[in-house]
């Protein structure tokens, strides 16, 4: 799934695809309903590779040597079982090594794992098993709100949303000390200190939304106990209006942090989910694609906060004074009334 453009939206059906890296076992059914941190489904990795050549073991050509295996891939083996065998004049075995598994086969050699990593795929969100690709992975749908990020630390998480008393123009200044807090998704208006975000771990959170995060903050918060996302960026920067009124709207409901992802321009990015299943909606356009008519905000630079509409999605990325060259877009500003062109990572769009 290509996202180019962040995603805010009130009230919109939602669909997460979570796949395995390899092949391995479903744990929920269909129709099932999940929660942040629930496993889904897990895999072994294969680690500690031994590559066996059996072709020149058997005395054959590579092409040749597949014909000659007697056990599957995936099979685990025990050091001594035979591997491969060739019934000529003179009856040729290969046979294991060491204890472990057969995870490939190919022109004549067998690679062998001695030892497996488990991934364990989380659902990441509140929802319903809607699909499964056995082996593989799921789909999980809801309706709600969403709200994208730019960075998130990896973590996974759910608790009732409350949005602390900060303006959308300030940044948030003052300690915490309202322990009502434990067992929430806490919305900050602005970035936090280090001092805050100790008080927040210690008054037992479950998650944090920020709208910006100084740099050197950024190992600190990789280590926090709980999830943290980054809605606009890195330094000192306030959430925008759009997107703090629609928090504080949601303020008291369930909200799910998945702040997992690299970042918010390039696969898909951390993003909050906020589950109103009975809530209506009008079909939207795919928001998963930055589109010619749709209405955004731009979130960086000299018209942060501004909105318009898309006119035109250049084919050729354009080279900006910043040195990138980048895929743009053509926005034409409603409060200015003016046509701006502007990288597409630094919007995203309002549903």
């Amino acid at each position: 799934m290509t996202i180019n453009a962040l995603i805010v939206a009130g009230m919109v059906p939602i669909k997460r695809e979570r796949q395995l890296p390899f092949h391995g076992e479903i744990l929920v059914e269909l129709g099932e309903n999940v929660h942040p941190e629930d496993i889904i489904a897990e895999a072994s990795i294969p680690s500690q590779l031994q590559v066996l050549d059996v072709a020149k073991a058997l005395g054959l050509e590579p092409s040749a040597a597949d014909n000659y295996l007697v056990r599957d891939v995936n099979e685990p083996l025990e050091q001594g079982d035979v591997i491969a065998q060739y019934d000529g004049v003179v009856t040729r075995l290969v046979r294991m090594p060491v204890n472990g598994w057969l995870v490939a086969f190919d022109q004549g050699r067998a690679y062998i794992s001695t030892d497996a990593v488990t991934t364990r795929l989380q659902a990441g969100m509140i929802g319903k098993v809607e699909a499964i690709t056995p082996g593989l992975g799921v789909v999980i749908s809801t309706v709600g709100s969403l709200l994208q990020g730019a960075w998130g630390n990896g973590l996974v998480g759910s608790g009732l949303l409350q949005v602390l008393p900060t303006h959308p123009d300030t940044t948030q200044e003052d300690a915490v000390d309202d322990t009502s807090i434990r067992g929430h998704i806490i919305a900050v208006g602005g970035s936090c200190q280090r001092e805050q975000l100790v008080e927040f771990t210690l008054q037992g959170v479950t998650g944090l939304i920020l709208g910006s995060l100084s740099p050197e903050l950024v190992p600190f918060v990789k280590d926090l106990p709980f999830p943290v996302i980054v809605l606009q960026g890195f330094g000192e920067l306030p959430i925008d209006s759009i997107r703090f009124q629609l928090l504080e709207s949601r303020s008291g409901s369930i909200a799910c942090i998945n702040a997992c992802g690299g970042d918010g321009f390039s696969g898909t990015p951390p993003e909050v989910v906020i589950p109103q299943p009975g809530g209506e909606y009008e079909e939207q356009p795919d928001f998963q694609k930055l589109a010619v008519g749709q209405l955004v905000q731009v979130n960086s630079g000299q018209h942060r906060g501004k909105s318009g509409i898309v006119k035109e999605l250049p084919e050729a990325s354009v080279n900006f004074e910043s040195g990138l060259e980048v895929p743009s877009a053509t926005i034409h500003l409603v409060s200015d009334d003016q046509l701006i062109n502007i990288p597409r990572r630094n919007l995203f769009v309002i549903g």
